[in-house]
């Protein structure tokens, strides 16, 4: 509870049982270091009369106006009443996954998807892969809609390494590097086995799963390969190409692809950028891939591993 004087000092009121096994005893929850510094009470439980009796007698004027004493004698606690001298609880960690939602912060409405996590090389941190238009930069504030623990929440990235051919004005790479501000938090990796490479001769369909936010889990297959796509805006290099099929939408933007069997089983394809449409219909009907292989090959792989 907030008593104006300091931090949350009380997080509880309940009970415990007695001698006799009978839940009769009030038990109330305190957070040691509210207690006073060096005050030579350590975790444990205690009577109102044990708390007084293992003070540390140099320091019983500081403990005298600690606000968690003052709290308990404004309580007006009896001589049942039992105290757990505690350490404050730390907060579960957040876990976020492959498919959770990535949106910007500027433009909340803006979103894309949670590739593959990553090292970053310098820091040997963990980060998350995505679509670089869904941001303008390094050092822009994304949230992840982190979804790996029982209750989901959001919780807050940065951008560390991007690249976005939109900016450039020249055929290139889309990705964003993303990592977590608070490193307490997890990312849930996927098994893998590494970047499947550029494609080769002989071509053939490679059977692949996508993974988006907006399209859940998804199995396709990879019809071709190219070089240079685009439109006036943006022109992607080396690409993977599915469909034609309505596999993935707008939002999957960042969600991994990869392989399913063969050669190419387990194999890391890229993630997926953009698509095109037919004329009057809705949907993607063709979906691209940026090749992962072509990210880290262009210098992408100086500053992370997977």
């Amino acid at each position: 509870m907030e008593n104006g004087r300091t931090s949350q000092l009380v997080w509880g009121v309940g009970s415990a049982p007695d001698p006799s096994g009978r839940w009769n005893s009030e038990l109330v929850l305190v957070e040691c270091a509210a207690l006073g510094p060096d005050s030579g009470i350590t975790v444990g439980r205690y009577t109102a009369f044990d708390l007084l009796r293992r003070v540390d007698p140099r320091a019983q004027r500081r403990f005298a106006d600690a606000p968690a004493l003052q709290l308990l004698i404004d309580w007006r606690i009896g001589p049942t009443t039992l105290i757990d001298v505690t350490t404050r609880p730390l907060p579960t960690a957040a876990q976020v996954q492959l498919r959770d939602l990535v949106r910007e912060n500027a433009v909340p409405n803006r979103t894309a998807t949670v590739g593959l996590s990553c090292t970053l090389a310098a820091t040997k941190s963990p980060a998350i892969l995505t679509a670089g238009h869904l941001v303008t930069g390094v050092g822009d504030r994304v949230q992840l809609y982190a979804s790996g623990q029982q209750t989901p929440v959001w919780v807050d990235g940065v951008v560390v390494h991007w690249s976005d051919p939109a900016v450039t004005g020249t055929a290139g790479y889309d990705y964003a590097v993303v990592e977590l501000l608070d490193q307490r938090n997890q990312i849930l990796s996927v098994f893998h086995t590494g970047p499947a490479g550029p494609p080769r001769p002989p071509y053939a369909p490679i059977d692949v799963a996508a993974y988006g936010a907006t399209s859940g889990t998804r199995t396709g297959q990879i019809s071709g390969a190219l070089t240079q796509l685009g439109d006036a805006t943006r022109q992607w290099c080396e690409c993977w190409q599915i469909g034609p099929s309505y596999l993935l939408a707008p939002g999957d933007s960042g969600g991994l692809v990869l392989g399913t069997s063969g050669a190419h089983s387990g194999k890391v394809l890229g993630h997926f950028v953009g698509g095109s449409y037919w004329p009057n219909q809705p949907g993607l009907v063709h979906q691209y891939v940026q090749d992962m292989a072509s990210c880290l090959n262009s210098g992408l792989g100086r500053y992370i591993s997977l």
